[in-house]
């Protein structure tokens, strides 16, 4: 996924399953359902950022119904179906995905850094059409840079 921080725009492309190598803009409702329901299996965060994905994409306003079909057990929770992670913790990041994530070079400034965050939060934000799992990325690059900054 790539966030352009100006307009809080994302954009992405599939790197694994049946849809590997498709750009997430050219996939159509149906196949935005089946990459939803590969997704739902998946160990990592894939289908949330998906789910945030589908959050700003006009046709998709409906995809929080979708079912998460195709586990393992035939089963899935209302937060699963709903895309919840509230959960997600962000030890092991380094200040290099960190740097990534504000947009940020080699060691930035305390004022860089914060400078950076505020832009960002302001396009990933929950209140502002953003996801819960962005929102918190975010806040943990942040606080990462934050610790190892030297000024």
């Amino acid at each position: 996924m790539q966030l352009e921080h100006e307009s809080g725009r994302l954009s992405g492309s599939v790197i694994a399953g049946s849809l590997a190598g498709r750009d997430l803009d050219g996939l159509g409702l149906d196949e935005l359902q089946h990459l939803y329901v590969e997704c739902c299996s998946a160990q990592d965060q894939s289908r949330t950022v998906l789910g945030t994905y589908l959050d700003r994409r006009s046709d998709c306003q409906d995809w929080r119904n979708w079912d998460c079909v195709g586990r393992a057990d035939g089963s899935s929770s209302r937060q699963e179906q709903h895309g919840g992670n509230s959960g997600f913790r962000s030890e092991g990041m380094d200040v290099t995905e960190a740097s990534k994530i504000l947009g940020l070079g080699k060691n930035p400034s305390r004022a860089e850094i914060n400078r950076a965050y505020q832009t960002l939060i302001k396009a990933v934000h929950p209140d502002h059409g953003g996801s819960d799992y962005l929102a918190s990325r975010v806040n943990a690059a942040r606080q990462v840079l934050l610790r190892n900054c030297g000024d």
